[in-house]
C-alpha cells in the first residue's frame, strides 16, 4: 500500500486547483501519509493520550467565558470533538457485537480489499459515528439539527452574557454608592 501512497499524492495534487488550496491539501495529505505509513515519532500518540482531559479544560474554559461548545453542523457525523467524547474502551454487550457484525454496513469495509486507506480519504478514518443512511436529505436534516442546536447554545450563551454585563453594571453602581 505504502508504494501507491506517492501516486495517490502525486494525482491528488495534479488536479490542479488553484496554488494556496494545492498547498495546503498536499500538506494535509503529507501529514495523513506520515501518520499510515508510522514515520510519525509518537507525538500524536503522546498528545491524544490526554486528550479527554484537555476537551474537559477546554469545555470548562468556554463555559468561564460564556461561551458554547458548537459542532460542526456542516458535517456533525465527523465532529472530532463530539466523537472523542463518546468514545469509550469498555466491551460492548454481545448483543451489540451480534447486531453490528450481522445488521450493520459499513461502506467502506468493501473498499478496504482494494487497499483503500479510509485515513487518507477522510482524515478521520473509522473514528466518526456510523449511522443509518436514509439518503442525502438525512444528511440534510441532521446537518440541519446540528446547525439549529449550535443556534440554540449561542442563543442561551448571548443572554448568560448580557446578564452577566447587566450584574457587573449593578454591582459597579452599588459600590460607587456605597462609598
Amino acid at each position: 500500500m505504502s508504494q501507491r501512497i506517492p501516486i495517490l499524492l502525486e494525482k491528488a495534487v495534479s488536479l490542479s486547483p488553484p496554488p494556496i488550496i494545492a498547498e495546503k491539501y498536499k500538506y494535509i495529505l503529507r501529514k495523513r501519509i506520515a501518520a499510515v505509513e508510522e514515520r510519525d515519532t509518537g507525538q500524536a500518540d503522546a498528545a491524544a493520550d490526554k486528550i479527554r482531559e484537555k476537551i474537559e479544560q477546554w469545555c470548562k474554559w468556554l463555559d468561564h467565558h460564556l461561551s458554547p461548545l458548537l459542532v460542526d453542523a456542516g458535517a456533525p457525523e465527523r465532529d472530532v470533538l463530539s466523537v472523542i467524547q463518546s468514545l469509550s474502551d469498555k466491551p460492548q454487550s454481545m448483543e451489540m457485537v451480534e447486531f453490528f457484525d450481522n445488521w450493520v454496513h459499513d461502506s467502506m469495509a468493501g473498499l478496504h480489499q482494494d487497499g483503500a486507506d479510509e485515513f487518507l480519504l477522510n482524515g478521520i478514518g473509522l473514528a466518526k459515528f456510523r449511522r443509518v443512511y436514509f439518503g442525502n436529505s438525512a444528511d440534510a436534516m441532521i446537518r440541519q439539527v446540528a446547525a439549529s442546536e449550535n443556534e440554540s447554545k449561542l442563543s442561551f450563551e448571548k443572554e448568560r452574557r448580557r446578564r452577566h454585563k447587566q450584574d457587573m453594571l449593578e454591582a459597579a453602581e452599588f459600590a460607587r454608592t456605597r462609598s
